[in-house]
């Protein structure tokens, strides 16, 4: 994980890709957030409490300079395959 300058993040959040997130100087993130995609974030940006970011390891959420999230956002940054004809759900194998 790579953070900036005047960066804080709570004890309890979750960010499941920290090899790949990538954080901006001035960036608060409060209590209860919890990530499962890549996540890059610019400056000065606030996410606030108890926001979801999911997507699995696929999914890529971009936040710009001076953006925020509203408290119990919910952002999902992949879906299921409908078009292919496969099963869809996360516990049935690729295969």
């Amino acid at each position: 994980m790579k953070t900036g300058f005047d960066f804080y993040m709570n004890e309890d959040v979750v960010i499941k890709q920290k090899d790949t997130a990538i954080f901006g100087n001035h960036v608060a993130i409060d209590k209860g957030f919890y990530c499962t995609t890549e996540i890059i974030v610019g400056d000065y940006v606030h996410i606030s409490p108890y926001c979801t970011v999911i997507g699995g390891k696929n999914g890529k959420f971009h936040m710009d300079h001076f953006t925020g999230l509203s408290a119990g956002c919910r952002i999902i940054c992949c879906g299921d395959d409908y078009i292919s004809g496969h099963l869809m759900n996360p516990m049935v194998p690729i295969k």
